[in-house]
């Protein structure tokens, strides 16, 4: 029963780093789109082509102070219609990050679901000039978490019942 808790576990530790991989390179993949299609038109074509389930915001960066950013964030330029009127502010670390042309990964949170964001450096004309600007993609991971709680409750079930069935046998064998 220990043995079949401890597969579990180590189980559950494999599939959450298969899933967490694969959500990393799909938001890095939807950045590159998210890119593209800013590059192309705006706002109007990050609603057609966007999925309601990723979060997505252009921001510009108007001061060098991470402090102040993570809690005001940049101007937002554009957004995904999914984001509504909400916000995706990075912690300082991220925006600090950022500001040395680094891409930055982060948990945030809106609305308590938690999200995995991905933020890159990007340059941002107004008027003909150049800004700092930062493109920011998140994706909640309440599907990945609940899935991954699925498959802890099936195998606790599975090592409760092996031990109960153990236990009887051997209860079994010792009355004989």
């Amino acid at each position: 029963a220990l043995a079949l808790l401890g597969l579990g576990l180590a189980l559950r530790g494999l599939l959450a780093g298969f899933l967490y991989s694969n959500l990393r390179q799909d938001l890095v993949q939807a950045t590159e789109q998210t890119a593209r299609l800013l590059s192309l038109g705006g706002e109007a074509l990050l609603g057609a082509s966007l999925p309601p389930s990723l979060y997505a915001e252009l921001q510009l960066i108007p001061e060098e102070d991470p402090k102040a950013l993570a809690q005001e964030g940049g101007v937002s330029l554009e957004r995904s219609p999914a984001l509504g009127h909400r916000r995706l502010l990075l912690p300082e670390e991220a925006y600090a990050q950022i500001l040395r042309g680094e891409e930055a990964w982060a948990w945030l949170e809106l609305e308590g679901s938690p999200l995995l964001a991905y933020a890159r450096p990007v340059e941002v004309r107004l008027e003909g000039q150049p800004w700092k600007g930062v493109l920011v993609v998140a994706r909640p991971t309440g599907e990945v978490e609940a899935f991954l709680a699925q498959v802890v409750r099936v195998y606790l079930g599975a090592a409760l019942l092996v031990f109960l069935l153990t236990s009887f046998l051997a209860h079994r064998l010792v009355g004989q």
